[in-house]
């Protein structure tokens, strides 16, 4: 008897228990990536974080949805605690570090919440990974739909080069809407800015090669929460569906970048609907 409940005590230690927020690692190569777990099973939502982000911008999501589902919450190679060589960091590598955590974590099949440039790393797990993904969730998601050529990437990229701070905060900045508060603006600036320069320079980069219009994904469920952008809003949403046929596209209004942050509970409650509506 007590060689069980001794052992009991070690399972109860190791197994990360729902609303549990303890910082967990799987490895890719010599990469270490850190995530957080929130609950049990085969199947979780996994939410992925945007440029220069971390898991921590899913905070007021994440007790929620683990309410009703099991949650993990990356931090993508270069971000947050995972480990930060100097390499290139590309969706590749963004993509294969995701799958590394859910094999770490038994997970068999996932939805996908993938914030800015972490829509493109959901779309690049998905081109890889098709059999783990049941579904999408497109939070203001970054997808161009063409590629940028190498002499256009290399304009973006001069300002950051020649001054990354002034040109990451302003380029932020323009990312908060009216009603943004002054806190979030601040949390949100301080943790982006805290990613090493040489990460957010290749990411940019990176981003830039992605041939939207080339992605050919399984008809799987997918829902858009989008900022609203009246002057592009149909085009994309258009774009979009060419992609993702089971779309539920929403531009809302009032609402900036990181409409997940600075509307949580109507974010909450749309993703949780689309989790029940499609059976994920």
């Amino acid at each position: 008897m007590r060689v069980l409940v001794a052992l009991a005590a070690v399972l109860a230690v190791s197994i990360p228990s729902a609303g549990e927020d303890k910082l967990l690692f799987a490895r890719l190569g010599d990469i270490k990536v850190a995530y957080t777990n929130h609950g049990r099973g085969p199947r979780a939502v996994v939410f992925i974080h945007g440029w220069t982000c971390d898991h921590t911008f899913w905070a007021r999501s994440v007790p929620a949805v683990s309410a009703k589902r099991r949650v993990i919450a990356v931090d993508l190679p270069g971000h947050g605690a995972s480990d930060k060589p100097e390499t290139a960091y590309t969706l590749d590598l963004f993509a294969r570090g995701v799958e590394a955590v859910l094999r770490e974590t038994g997970v068999t099949k996932v939805v996908l919440a993938g914030h800015s440039m972490g829509t493109a790393v959901a779309a690049k797990v998905l081109q890889l990974f098709p059999e783990r993904v049941a579904g999408i969730i497109i939070v203001d998601g970054f997808l161009p739909q063409k590629p940028v050529d190498a002499a256009g990437r290399q304009k973006v990229l001069v300002p950051f080069k020649e001054d990354y701070a002034k040109t990451a905060t302003n380029m932020i900045n323009g990312m908060f809407v009216e009603a943004t508060s002054a806190e979030l603006r601040r949390e949100i600036l301080s943790k982006m800015l805290a990613t090493p320069r040489h990460v957010g320079l290749s990411a940019m980069e990176r981003m830039a090669e992605i041939d939207g219009g080339a992605i050919k994904a399984p008809a799987v469920p997918a829902l858009a929460l989008m900022k609203k952008r009246p002057d592009r809003d149909e085009a994309f949403e258009g774009f979009l569906r060419g992609i993702f046929p089971k779309l539920d596209y929403q531009a809302w209004d009032g609402a900036g970048h990181f409409l997940m942050m600075e509307q949580p509970e109507r974010f909450n409650r749309e993703v949780l609907a689309f989790l029940d509506r499609n059976g994920l």
